[in-house]
């Protein structure tokens, strides 16, 4: 399958390695398939004791990878990784990913840079955005706009939602993830909505409506 090209770059595919070789920093593996998703694993270039977990649907599907961070645990032989549900497992023999309930082996890709996708920033949520909201699980999703019109060092995120201006709005960014939250209001009460820049121009997210008891997926496209 082709993978995105600003997702993954220079996979060549190996043989297991060593364990030495599997501690080393920034060590990429591809760990298989699930469904139409494709699994990699990568050790920290930085920090030895975390490792991640991606998962990315390649040719253009789903909103960026799932990232997944794991951290190390203490084994009397090799070096173990685990999260939620997921262990890495690595030892002179074999490399291996538990995820939920299936096993891969997992091969080492050298000479494949640390897995990489668009440095994102929060001036990349200033803009209109196109928003698709996924009300009806058994219905096409309806449209509206968002406009974010300013994000402020500290964070403080301004604009509108529905037609509504936000009461309170922010954004973070942590470990390369930007995540928004923002509170808006009309007849029926109070929104509370939320979101993740997954793309310079795409934000997955949700809205909770207290005065009309619903809690709407979303995503958006900026124009």
């Amino acid at each position: 399958m082709r993978l995105k090209k600003w997702t993954w770059i220079c996979l060549v595919a190996l043989g297991l390695t060593s364990f030495a070789q599997a501690q080393e920093p920034g060590t990429l593996y591809y760990c298989g398939e699930a469904g139409d998703a494709e699994i990699f694993v990568e050790l920290d270039r930085f920090d030895d004791q975390r490792a991640r977990y991606y998962v990315t649907i390649p040719g253009g599907y789903g909103d960026g990878p799932t990232v997944t961070d794991l951290t190390a645990a203490s084994e009397a032989e090799g070096k173990v990784f685990v999260g939620d549900q997921i262990r890495l497992s690595l030892d002179a023999h074999r490399t291996t990913l538990t995820d939920h309930t299936k096993t891969y082996e997992c091969t080492l890709e050298v000479a494949a840079r640390p897995v990489q996708t668009h440095s994102l920033s929060q001036d990349d949520l200033v803009g209109t955005w196109r928003v698709a909201l996924f009300f009806s699980p058994n219905a096409a999703p309806s449209e509206t706009v968002m406009e974010i019109t300013d994000v402020s060092d500290a964070g403080l995120l301004t604009g509108s939602f529905y037609q509504s201006a936000f009461e309170a709005g922010r954004a973070t960014k942590r470990d390369g993830t930007i995540v928004i939250a923002m509170t808006t209001r009309d007849g029926s009460g109070l929104y509370g909505t939320s979101g993740r820049l997954v793309a310079p121009d795409r934000i997955a997210g949700q809205t909770l409506s207290v005065g009309r008891d619903f809690l709407m997926a979303w995503s958006a496209e900026k124009e």
